[in-house]
């Protein structure tokens, strides 16, 4: 809320009130005794608050159950796999295999699936990621899926 009221009150964006932005959101972000990132954006303006915005941070659970309906819509839709067929069934949908890979983990993050297979490079059934990642708030299941689909952009 205090960072709503602070970006609300510096809209309009000048240099000195971007700057002044920025270092009222880290120290913020210091409450937290770890490592924050924050991007934001406010259409219309030069709005930046940015917090170590290219930093990989996982991302909050909330965040997942969208993710994963998204991945199932494109699933259903048949535009989730290249090769997928219009008469698949769902269940030989949700059974085909994705590549986990190195670059989806997330290190130091919550995910059994990396605890699994802490070297990646392996194919997971599709179902078991869409439970991984909505159902035990997985991050290396939710950065899997966020490769496959194209990005946040889809989501």
């Amino acid at each position: 809320m205090r960072l709503l009221s602070l970006l609300l009150a510096i809209a309009p964006a000048t240099a000195f009130a971007q700057t002044l932005l920025q270092a009222k959101v880290a120290v913020i972000a210091k409450d937290a005794h770890g490592t924050v990132s924050v991007a934001c954006l406010l259409p219309g303006t030069t709005l930046n608050c940015d917090l170590n915005p290219h930093r990989h941070s996982p991302m909050q659970s909330m965040f997942k159950y969208p993710l994963a309906l998204t991945v199932l819509h494109l699933a259903d839709t048949g535009k989730l796999f290249p090769d997928q067929r219009p008469e698949e069934s769902v269940n030989v949908i949700l059974d085909r295999k994705v590549r986990f890979l190195p670059e989806d983990r997330i290190p130091n993050a919550y995910s059994p699936l990396q605890d699994r297979y802490p070297n990646a490079n392996v194919d997971v059934p599709l179902r078991e990621l869409i439970q991984l990642a909505a159902g035990q708030s997985d991050n290396g299941a939710e950065d899997t899926f966020l490769r496959i689909v194209g990005g946040h952009a889809i989501v």
